[in-house]
C-alpha cells in the first residue's frame, strides 16, 4: 500500500513489536516509528515440546543408523530456504547423511537424502534430536522458528551470516556461512563432523541460548512491555 499510506494509518500505534533487530531497522529506515515505540522480541519456543532427547534412543525409533553424521534441514522447500544448496553441498560428502523436512516444488537429488518431506510439528523434537546438526542456508527471514526450535533441541546451527540471525545465533552456538556459496555451507558441516570439542561447544551453547527463547518468558516480556505503552 505504499510507504506514506503506511505511515498514516500506523501513525497512532503505541508500540511495534520487532522479531529481530532488522525489522526495527526497517521500521526506523522507512518512518513508520521512532525508536522508542519499537522493541525487539525474537521469536520463542516451548522448551517443554523442543528439547533434547537421548539421540541413540530417537534415532533407533525412526530407524537411523546410530553410526551416520546426519544433517537436518527445516522449512520450505524453495530457493529462499536453500534447499538445493545444501543438496549440492552434501552431495560428494558419502559419510553425510540429510534429512529434509518440510513440502515444496523443489527435491534433494543426493543420494545420501535420509528423509525428504513433512512430519507432524510434534514429531519434529524426535527428529531434531535425532540429528548431529541443523543447517539451513536461507536467504531471508523475520526470525527463524525452525532454527530457535533446533538450537532448543541441542543442535549445532549453520545458517546465514546476514542481520535477521543476529538476534539468535553467534559464536557460541553456530558457524555463520554465506548462504550462497556452497563451498562455505560444505566447509562448515565438515569442521563440525570432524572436531568433535566444537561439536560438544556448540551444542552446549544452543542448549544455553535457547534459555533466552523461552516461549514463557518472552510472553510475560511482551505483556509487561504492551502495558507500559498502553
Amino acid at each position: 500500500i505504499g510507504v506514506k499510506r503506511s505511515q498514516r494509518l500506523l501513525s497512532s500505534v503505541n508500540g511495534f513489536i520487532a522479531v529481530s533487530s532488522k525489522n526495527k531497522k526497517e521500521l526506523l529506515e522507512y518512518g513508520i516509528a521512532d525508536e522508542e515505540r519499537i522493541a525487539v522480541f525474537p521469536n520463542g519456543v516451548d522448551r517443554n515440546i523442543f528439547y533434547p532427547r537421548d539421540k541413540e534412543e530417537a534415532r533407533k525409533t525412526l530407524g537411523w543408523s546410530l553410526d551416520k553424521f546426519v544433517v537436518i534441514f527445516v522449512g520450505h522447500f524453495n530457493e529462499r530456504k536453500g534447499l538445493l544448496r545444501l543438496d549440492e553441498a552434501v552431495k560428494n560428502l558419502d559419510d553425510v547423511f540429510v534429512a529434509y523436512v518440510g513440502e515444496g516444488k523443489l527435491r534433494p537429488t543426493a543420494k545420501n537424502t535420509l528423509h525428504c518431506g513433512p512430519v507432524e510439528h510434534a514429531r519434529l523434537p524426535l527428529l531434531l534430536s535425532a540429528a548431529d546438526i541443523f543447517v539451513l542456508p536461507t536467504l531471508h527471514e523475520g526470525c527463524c522458528n525452525a532454527i530457535i526450535e533446533a538450537l532448543a533441541c541441542g543442535l549445532p546451527v549453520v545458517s546465514s551470516n546476514l542481520d535477521f540471525n543476529k538476534d539468535v545465533l553467534n559464536n557460541d552456538n553456530s558457524l555463520l556461512i554465506d548462504p550462497h556459496k556452497i563451498d562455505e555451507i560444505r566447509a562448515a558441516i565438515i569442521k563440525i563432523k570432524e572436531n568433535p570439542a566444537l561439536h560438544k561447544l556448540l551444542r552446549n551453547g544452543a542448549i544455553e541460548s535457547a534459555s533466552r527463547f523461552d516461549l514463557a518468558r518472552r510472553t510475560a516480556r511482551i505483556v509487561a512491555w504492551m502495558e507500559e505503552k498502553i
